[in-house]
């Protein structure tokens, strides 16, 4: 008996002690698995069907469970003018695989120069399409324009290439959220009054009409050759001030903004108007604050520390983002930075992306990780010092912080203000599920 209970005993313990391999995770979680590594490996998965279909032929249970993951996310090849064999295959296999259609959530055309036939039907077959992003050197075919029109499911499109009003009136469409590149027709005559979530990347918006009334999240980022709005910014104060001129509190919870509305490698040539104009930026920006009241902020393209007025004061931030490669290890930089968060008394979240903490290009997150803390605060000392400056004056609980070069986060949280900080462990900038080093 006492034999048979040990070796019954000393089984359970192998058993026990037996790695853990992929199939003996459940269903859902080998799910969650297939879509972060489809992720992850965004852009071999632009190779196209066939590529994934041999990496998943492992067995069936990983292929059913793995082919519609990919089908949620799918990019179509580029088109041009002539289509060749890789088009043809696409379609082969997307054809073949029409049972797993009702999957697809997103679709990414991208360089699009000529439309095929079979992509406009094709995208009218995907019963459960949210988001479409077409990307185009040129002005995107009509026929794509008229096959976007009728996707009665769209809740999400992104356009970076020309686009008319006349064949897409926003109106009688499902899209609540937009991010486009230029196209401001699609934003006149009330166009865009149902619009949820806007994204405009462009350097001039004196033609656009904002939906203030419908609006929760809108991004003035600027555009890809790194200008930020230059002009457009009074009518857009001043088509704020009338939508809240009756006291109607707005929806808006996000709010970005380019602040710097020149690239930096040209600055110097324009040094007049880029005073005017970043006056003109930091007068929008607090309008919005003052009218709006969002309570996300993010400010990018912070070439210099943003300076409010003394008595200005925006209770509704609790969240602030910034971006910058600004040099905080310089005294008067950091003591701008304090000053300016001294005008939100409600953060409770800061994240900071690219500031410069030291004049060398040496890991901060690394030395963290690796160094005693003194030995660390004598090698980092504006790090330090800044920490302790949101220690005793500030009321934030969460910290991030992701330096020019890194690769990952450096975190620190709290309870209530007045704590002492606490790091938690560095995470992936590309995927932030994903933990990497254990704090010290």
């Amino acid at each position: 008996m006492t034999s048979s209970s040990s070796d019954a005993g000393s089984t359970d313990a192998v058993a026990s002690a037996r790695p853990c391999s992929l199939l003996d995770l459940p269903d859902e979680l080998l799910s969650r698995v297939f879509k972060l590594v489809y992720a992850f490996e965004s852009d071999k998965r632009r190779r196209g069907l066939a590529v994934t279909l041999q990496r998943i032929r492992i067995c069936q249970r990983i292929y059913a469970i793995a082919l519609p993951c990919w089908f949620e996310h799918v990019t179509f090849p580029e088109f041009r003018r002539t289509s060749g064999p890789s088009t043809d295959a696409f379609f082969g296999g997307l054809i073949e695989h029409s049972p797993h259609w009702s999957h697809v959530q997103s679709v990414n055309l991208r360089n699009v120069t000529d439309v095929p036939a079979l992509t406009v039907g094709t995208l009218s077959a995907f019963p459960s399409l949210e988001s479409l992003t077409v990307t185009s050197g040129e002005v995107i075919p009509l026929r794509l324009v008229r096959a976007v029109a009728k996707i009665k499911t769209l809740r999400h499109l992104t356009l970076e290439g020309g686009c008319t009003a006349q064949h897409l009136d926003l109106r009688a469409s499902s899209v609540r959220r937009l991010s486009t590149v230029g196209n401001a027709a699609l934003l006149r005559d009330g166009q865009a009054s149902h619009l949820q979530e806007l994204e405009v990347c462009a350097k001039d918006v004196r033609d656009y009409t904002m939906p203030w009334a419908t609006l929760e999240v809108l991004r003035l980022p600027g555009n890809a050759q790194g200008y930020a709005l230059v002009d457009g910014q009074g009518a857009l104060r001043s088509s704020l001030e009338v939508a809240t001129a009756g006291g109607t509190p707005l929806p808006l919870r996000v709010f970005e903004l380019g602040v710097d509305p020149l690239p930096a490698a040209i600055e110097g040539y324009y040094a007049g108007q880029l005073s005017r104009t970043r006056s003109e930026q930091y007068a929008l920006l607090y309008a919005v604050l003052k009218l709006a009241g969002p309570r996300h902020l993010k400010l990018s393209r912070n070439a210099h520390c943003p300076v409010a007025e003394s008595n200005d004061s925006f209770p509704s931030v609790d969240t602030l983002e910034m971006d910058s490669s600004l040099a905080l290890f310089q005294g008067e930089n950091l003591e701008g930075l304090a000053t300016f968060l001294s005008h939100f008394p409600s953060l409770a979240r800061l994240v900071l992306r690219g500031f410069r903490f030291h004049d060398t290009h040496t890991s901060l997150v690394a030395d963290f990780v690796t160094m005693p803390t003194t030995k660390f605060g004598v090698r980092w000392p504006a790090f330090a010092a800044f920490l302790v400056s949101l220690t005793h004056d500030s009321r934030v609980l969460d910290f991030e912080y992701c330096p020019p070069t890194g690769a990952r986060w450096i975190r620190f949280m709290r309870h209530v203000a007045g704590e002492a900080f606490v790091p938690l462990p560095m995470w992936n900038l590309r995927h932030p599920d994903a933990h990497f080093c254990s704090p010290r």
